[in-house]
Parts: C-alpha cells; sequence; structure tokens
C-alpha cells in the first residue's frame, strides 16, 4: 500500500543519515530509488544516480550494476524508453558477467528482456536467452533452466518458426512436470495451444 511504502522511505531515510559504511548507504540509495519510483521519477533518478556515484568513488561493483538497473528501470517504465533502458542494463550485464554475480546477472537479463520483446528485437533476446541458459546449467539451476527453455520457445514462435517452438515448448512442459510447478505448466500449455492454432492456420 502506498501508506506502507511511505513509511518504508521514512525508516530509510534515517537510516541513511546515520554514519555507516559507504556499501550499507550505497544499498540504501538503491532501495530508496526504487521506493520512490512510486512516486517520483525525478527522486528516483537522484537516488540511484547518488548510489551510483558514491559506488564508483568506493568501486563497490555490485551497487554500480543495481544502480544502472535501476536507472534503466525508470528510463523503461516512466520515459517508456526502451533504448535508453536497453544501454543501461547492458553496463549492468557486463558488470555482473565479469565479476560473475549469478543472480544479479539472471535479474538484469530478465530486463533487458522486457525491452528486447517490446522492441520486436527477437536475434539480441535469443542471445541473452542462451547466455542464461548456459549460465543456469552451469550452476545446475532447474527453475531457471526451465524459465529459458520456455522463452527460447517462445522467441521461435514470436519468429514464426513453430516447429522449433513446438520443440522448446514440449520440452518445457517436461521439466514443468518434473518441478511439479503447476504455474509454469499452465503457462506453458498455454504456449502450447499458441503454437497448434499457428501450425493449423499457417498449414491453411
Amino acid at each position: 500500500s502506498i501508506r506502507k511504502i511511505r513509511a518504508e522511505i521514512d525508516s530509510l531515510l534515517k537510516l541513511t543519515e546515520l554514519s555507516q559504511p559507504d556499501t550499507l548507504k550505497v544499498n540504501r540509495l538503491n532501495m530508496m530509488a526504487m521506493l520512490f519510483s512510486n512516486f517520483s521519477y525525478d527522486t528516483a533518478v537522484v537516488y540511484a544516480s547518488e548510489a551510483k556515484s558514491l559506488a564508483e568513488e568506493i568501486h563497490y561493483l555490485r551497487g554500480i550494476s543495481a544502480a544502472l538497473k535501476n536507472i534503466g528501470t525508470l528510463a523503461e517504465f516512466f520515459k517508456k524508453n526502451w533504448i535508453s533502458a536497453t544501454a543501461y542494463y547492458q553496463e549492468a550485464i557486463a558488470i555482473a558477467e565479469k565479476n560473475k554475480f549469478y543472480e544479479e546477472l539472471h535479474d538484469y537479463y530478465s530486463a533487458i528482456l522486457n525491452c528486447y520483446f517490446y522492441l520486436g528485437d527477437f536475434p539480441n533476446a535469443m542471445k541473452i536467452v542462451t547466455k542464461g541458459l548456459v549460465s543456469a546449467e552451469a550452476h545446475k539451476d532447474q527453475e531457471k533452466i526451465f524459465r529459458y527453455n520456455n522463452l527460447i520457445g517462445t522467441i521461435y514462435f514470436r519468429q514464426g518458426n513453430f516447429n522449433e517452438a513446438l520443440k522448446y515448448c514440449q520440452q518445457s512442459l517436461r521439466m514443468a512436470d518434473r518441478l511439479n510447478d503447476d504455474p509454469g505448466r499452465f503457462f506453458v500449455n498455454l504456449g502450447l495451444a499458441d503454437v497448434y492454432i499457428a501450425q493449423k492456420d499457417s498449414a491453411k
């Protein structure tokens, strides 16, 4: 609720004013940026920019990448500037890839994929999904492997390659069954229905 968000902001403001390690201050500034994104683009950008500047001063790479992602998110959702957002996400991804920030990396992959899907840039979307899948497989992260396989099917579908889309959707469905993932199974079945309809229409 709005009241709850306001209370979180007030609490963080008090903590940010205290003398504390700079890395913690960067984290709180990044949190403030996202909380203020519910109310004010300008204020949110100020906090995200402060987080980035302080993180760069102390060479806090996680803080830099988080701030870049936050600035990209603000550009995407407030300004509808997907090109600018993509540039910020790419910078965050480069830091996360180089420093092996696993969870953050996949968060940034998700963010940039939103832009690529909106822009209809499926070649670059496929590059990101392929990198994500390789990373997830290296970590034996079954939930992420499932997600990326399903995304590959979605990209093939959007490109009109229904046979490959069907293959990856069926593979994703088997994974959802193994993971006992009911929501995942539901969304894969929706995708399968779209593929079957598209195949039928294209055969006419």
